[in-house]
């Protein structure tokens, strides 16, 4: 099935449902045979995405790839996690378009205040008006979606300054 959402200044959405199990699956097989390549071993990562499938997708890769991933699919979960939180995270990951919870630039001000650790966006829509409000609000990298795991662990190493030389 195949359905398209547009929104004036937010973007447009297309949404192609296919069988994301075997997408999944063959993500996380791949990455396993190349664990030692990818470079994600203990490092903690939170993910916020509000879309399910893509977020329990990025979960799989990067738990395969040997990373600690917390999934939140909401600014609510993410402001729940900050008040339990007892260590922090060395990364966050979030999407840009947190559907009907706004834009992740609405919440920055909020989670920068308490985490100390860089934040890389994801986002469909790589408009340089969005890039450059991200990067404004503190975000330290952007990323196309649909991202692959080696773009994704390169973003998450120049972060952390472990980028292999």
């Amino acid at each position: 099935a195949t359905e398209l959402k547009t929104q004036r200044d937010r973007g447009s959405c297309f949404t192609l449902t296919l069988p994301l199990l075997d997408f999944v699956d063959e993500a996380v097989n791949s990455t396993r045979r190349k664990r030692s390549v990818t470079g994600l071993s203990g490092i903690s990562i939170w993910l916020l995405e509000d879309e399910r499938d893509v977020g329990l997708a990025l979960l799989s890769v990067m738990q395969a790839a040997g990373a600690n991933v917390t999934l939140m699919q909401s600014p609510q979960e993410m402001d729940a996690a900050i008040k339990m939180m007892q260590t922090q995270p060395q990364v966050f990951l979030a999407d840009f378009n947190l559907g009907s919870n706004g834009l992740l630039t609405d919440h920055m001000n909020r989670w920068q205040q308490v985490l100390a650790c860089p934040v890389i966006a994801l986002t469909g829509n790589l408009r340089i008006e969005i890039q450059d409000e991200l990067m404004t609000s503190g975000v330290r990298e952007v990323l196309a979606k649909p991202v692959t795991i080696d773009a994704l662990t390169q973003a998450i190493n120049r972060a952390l300054n472990t980028a292999p030389s």
